[in-house]
């Protein structure tokens, strides 16, 4: 998943100072890798390699890096930049952090690629500023992300947290050579198609690399299959802390029980120091960790293929919201719909293709495009008819069912993606849908 949080003035000092590890200080996250930047603004600023938290500070203040002057980006004071904060689902966490060496090194290099590849879609896509000349409102391309990006591995409650803290400055570099705050209100618009893509991509990279199942979790996330469901629920502390958060005031916001439970930061372990603890507990429990060996199976493609199932989307389009007569779906909303139905995952580029595939078809110019020229107006793109969209998805548009099935793995499971045929039938049998015309 997705989240991102705006650092408001006096809230950069903690990504500073806590977010950044390994601090000369010695109380920073130990154990944590440090930082690295992030491809874009970065380079044109001499930013390479490890993330220098003096730099860090200075950008998100304003300032160049070497704090010798501003940025020119006068508009941006209040908010001095961004965390995008990608986290992976807690079966991949376990691998990363308790499956044998090559499965956990799998484990990470497919979120750090899944996490490239969803900011680089809001880099082409999302990452514009404005220019006012007059009366007239223009948006401008530009040279991409300033920021860092740091890799964590546990949660506050001390649990096996893959995940990736994105602290971007306020700041972006337009192609007219000017400096000047990014336009949030596109960011945050494309915040939940992101998201999906982050899923879409680390479900085909661990496909690609491990040959990996999947059990479906609905909404476009999914664990890996052979993990066990008590495991992922062993090491989710924090999770069942909101819950019973949840349970006990009712009427309480997901957001306030996540802050009302949120514990201090324990500083005095290192993940080295929590990897045996870790495994105690498992065994306290009858949990098998060697089964984590057993995960890697046959469902990597040789041809590359990513099946895809309109179903899902056309589900995802009954939804009340968007079933009633004339009701439309925005740009975004369709990212994410369509990125979610590729059950093994696919690469972000695919996914964007077959968007664009099915706009097209839907009578509208397409939006998904590399933002080299964006448009003004909504930040969530053009809006499509939803049942022109369903007869294209019916008509196969942008549909590629081909390729070998995925098999089941060892153990047994079957998945809901096992068998293509099914998804054929699924597009089949919704083009009837009542869509309240």
């Amino acid at each position: 998943m997705l989240t991102v949080v705006p650092l408001h003035s006096g809230r950069a000092s903690y990504y500073v100072e806590d977010v950044a590890s390994g601090r000369a200080e010695g109380t920073g996250v130990q154990g944590e890798p440090p930082g690295r930047w992030v491809a874009g603004a970065a380079a044109g600023l001499g930013l390479d390699g490890d993330v220098g938290h003096g730099a860090l500070a200075h950008l998100l203040d304003g300032r160049r890096p070497d704090g010798a002057g501003d940025l020119g980006a006068a508009d941006r004071r209040t908010v001095g930049g961004f965390d995008l904060t990608f986290a992976a689902p807690k079966s991949v966490s376990v691998l990363a952090l308790l499956g044998p060496e090559a499965v956990a090194g799998a484990a990470r290099a497919s979120h750090r690629a899944a996490t490239d590849a969803a900011l680089g879609y809001l880099a082409d896509h999302a990452l514009v500023a404005r220019r006012r000349s007059g009366g007239d409102l223009r948006l401008v391309t530009t040279t991409g992300w300033l920021a860092g990006a740091f890799d964590h591995h546990t949660s506050r409650a001390l649990d096996p947290h893959l995940h990736t803290h994105v602290v971007a400055a306020n700041a972006v570099h337009g192609a007219d050579g000017r400096w000047s705050g990014l336009d949030s209100r596109r960011l945050f618009a494309h915040h939940r198609a992101a998201g999906a893509l982050y899923q879409a991509e680390l479900r085909a990279q661990l496909t690609g690399r491990l040959g990996v199942g999947w059990d479906d979790r609905g909404r476009g996330l999914a664990d890996v299959a052979g993990v066990d469901p008590a495991l992922r629920g062993l090491f989710s502390q924090r999770s069942a802390e909101i819950r019973r958060y949840l349970t006990g005031v009712p009427g309480t916001s997901h957001r306030a029980a996540f802050y009302a439970t949120r514990p201090d930061k324990d500083r005095r372990h290192s993940v080295a120091d929590l990897v045996p603890g870790w495994r105690e507990r498992a065994a306290a429990f009858g949990l098998d960790l060697d089964s984590l060996s057993r995960v890697p199976g046959p469902n990597a493609s040789a041809s590359g293929r990513h099946p895809f199932d309109p179903g899902r989307v056309v589900e995802g389009l009954s939804q009340p919201r968007w079933s009633a007569s004339g009701a439309a779906v925005a740009h975004v909303e369709l990212v994410a719909l369509v990125a979610a139905a590729h059950p093994v995952g696919a690469p972000v580029a695919t996914v964007v293709q077959r968007v664009s595939d099915l706009e097209r078809e839907a009578g509208g110019a397409t939006a998904s495009g590399p933002a080299g020229s964006p448009r003004v107006g909504s930040a969530r793109g053009e809006r499509f008819d939803v049942a022109t969209l369903v007869g294209a998805l019916g008509r196969g548009v942008g549909v590629d069912l081909g390729g070998p099935a995925p098999v089941p793995d060892p153990a047994g499971h079957r998945h809901r993606h096992d068998v293509p045929a099914a998804a054929r039938q699924r597009g089949v049998d919704h083009r009837g849908l009542d869509l309240g015309r």
